[in-house]
C-alpha cells in the first residue's frame, strides 16, 4: 500500500495555520511552518518520502508548541516507514500519541510498523485499541482482518470483514477478504460468489486469480476456463493467470499447454518457486 492509501494531507491542516500567530509565532516563521508542510504534502504525492520526512522535521523545528504537532509526527512516521527506518518511525508515533493517544488513525500507522518489524504482538494491540475508539475505522478493520487471516482465526477474521461489508459495501477489501475466509475452508460456492461480487465493484488482478482458483478447486473446470479467458484479456500482463491457467490445463491433462502458461507466467515475473509447486517440471 503506497503512503498516499493512508497518510492524512496535511493541507487540510492549514485551516489551523492562522491561530499560530496567536499562540506566540511570528508572521514570518508561521510562513515558514506552513511551506514546509506544503512541501512535504508535494513530496509526498510523487514519493518522495525522504524528502516529505525532510520537511517534517523543519516544520517541527520551526514551530516545536504548535498544537498541529501530532499530525505531523504521525506522518514523518508514515515517511519513516516507506524509507524502512522502522525504529525512528515508532519514535516518532509514540510522540504523536502522547497528545493524541486514542487515536484510531495514528495507532493502526504504528500498527503497520510493527508489522515490518514482524511485531504481529504490538500491531494486534494497537488495532484493538483504534477499534477500541472507533469500531467502524475502516483501515483497522482491513488490516486486522488480514492478520486473523495469516493467523488462520477465521472467525475473527469473517468478523472483521464483516462488519466491513455491513457497513461499506462498496468496498471491495471486505467482500474480498470474506471470500478469502471461505476459500480457506474450503467452501468454495461461497467463496466464488463473494469473488463474483468483488469483482462486480472493483476488477482486481488478485480476485480474478482467486476466483479462478476457487473454480479449479470446486472442479467447475469450464467456468474457470472462461473466468481466465475475459481475465487476461483484461490484464495480460499479470503472471499469477497463466500460472492458474496453467493449473488448469494440468486438471484437464493438457501437459503441453500447461508447461507454455508456465513459461509465459515466468517470463512475466512469476516467482520460480511457485511456479514449480503448481506446475511442476516434466522428468525425463
Amino acid at each position: 500500500m503506497t503512503i498516499q492509501n493512508h497518510i492524512p494531507s496535511c493541507r487540510t491542516l492549514l485551516t489551523a495555520i492562522a491561530m499560530l500567530t496567536a499562540i506566540g509565532l511570528s508572521p514570518l516563521s508561521a510562513q515558514r511552518y506552513e511551506a514546509y508542510i506544503d512541501s512535504a504534502d508535494n513530496y509526498v504525492a510523487h514519493e518522495r518520502y525522504a524528502d516529505a520526512a525532510r520537511c517534517y522535521r523543519e516544520a517541527l523545528k520551526t514551530n516545536p508548541a504548535s498544537p498541529l504537532n501530532s499530525k505531523i509526527f504521525a506522518n514523518l512516521g508514515i515517511c519513516l516507514t516507506e524509507t524502512r527506518q522502522y525504529g525512528l518511525a515508532l519514535e516518532a508515533f509514540d510522540v504523536a500519541l502522547v497528545r493524541e493517544p486514542d487515536s484510531p488513525s495514528i495507532l493502526t500507522s504504528r500498527a503497520r510498523t510493527y508489522l515490518h518489524t514482524n511485531n504481529t504482538e504490538d500491531a494486534i494491540t494497537d488495532l484493538n485499541s483504534a477499534l477500541h475508539t472507533d469500531s467502524l475505522y475502516l483501515p483497522a478493520l482491513r488490516l486486522r482482518g488480514h492478520l486473523h487471516l495469516l493467523n488462520s482465526d477465521y472467525d475473527a477474521a469473517k468478523s472483521d470483514f464483516g462488519s466491513i461489508c455491513r457497513h461499506y459495501p462498496d468496498d471491495e477489501t471486505g467482500i474480498t477478504g470474506l471470500a478469502t475466509c471461505y476459500d480457506r475452508l474450503a467452501d468454495y460456492p461461497k467463496a466464488i460468489k463473494l469473488y463474483r461480487k468483488a469483482l462486480s465493484i472493483s476488477d482486481e488482478q488478485d480476485t480474478n486469480v482467486a476466483l479462478a482458483g476457487a473454480l479449479i478447486n470446486n472442479n467447475q473446470l469450464s467456468e474457470a476456463r472462461e473466468a481466465l479467458r475475459e481475465a487476461i484479456q483484461h490484464h495480460p500482463r499479470c503472471a499469477e493467470l497463466y500460472l492458474m491457467r496453467g493449473v488448469l490445463h494440468q486438471r484437464m491433462f493438457k501437459p503441453e499447454e500447461a508447461a507454455t502458461d508456465k513459461k509465459t507466467a515466468l517470463n512475466l515475473g512469476a516467482d520460480p518457486e511457485l511456479a514449480d509447486r503448481l506446475i511442476p517440471s516434466k522428468k525425463h
